[in-house]
């Protein structure tokens, strides 16, 4: 995925308001819009949030991933003892654990919605 330079702060910053828990989607979506953010074609509405979250909860996982590697193979070439090791690997396991109950809340919170948007357009299928 090759980030969006424009929008990439806003992303950040919408992932540092959400996990700090200082604001839900629909209070970010208003900032954003508020101070005229630089948006996604959709605008900032709270959908659009929550997928932006999500991407950046994924692209936090993808940075402790790649961290917890380099210090497994810092461990295999002598150049991290042993009691370090735990205990960094430990921190990063917990965070992953932490972003990835952080993705699903947000998976939970979506998936009423792309039901509800599915099961609109099956009602307005015309009957034969």
């Amino acid at each position: 995925m090759i980030p969006d330079e424009r929008t990439a702060p806003t992303v950040k910053r919408i992932f540092e308001l959400y996990t700090s828990g200082r604001l839900g989607t629909a209070a970010i979506a208003r900032q954003l819009a508020d101070e005229q953010a630089p948006a996604p074609p959709a605008g900032w509405q709270p959908a659009v949030v929550q997928l932006e979250q999500r991407r950046a909860l994924a692209d936090e996982a993808r940075r402790a991933e790649r961290a917890l590697n380099r210090y497994y193979a810092a461990l295999e070439a002598g150049d991290l003892d042993a009691t370090r090791f735990e205990k960094r690997v430990s921190a990063l396991e917990a965070r992953l654990t932490a972003l990835r109950e952080q993705d699903a809340d947000l998976a939970q919170q979506l998936a009423p919605q792309a039901a509800t948007s599915h099961d609109a357009a099956l009602c307005e299928t015309p009957r034969t």
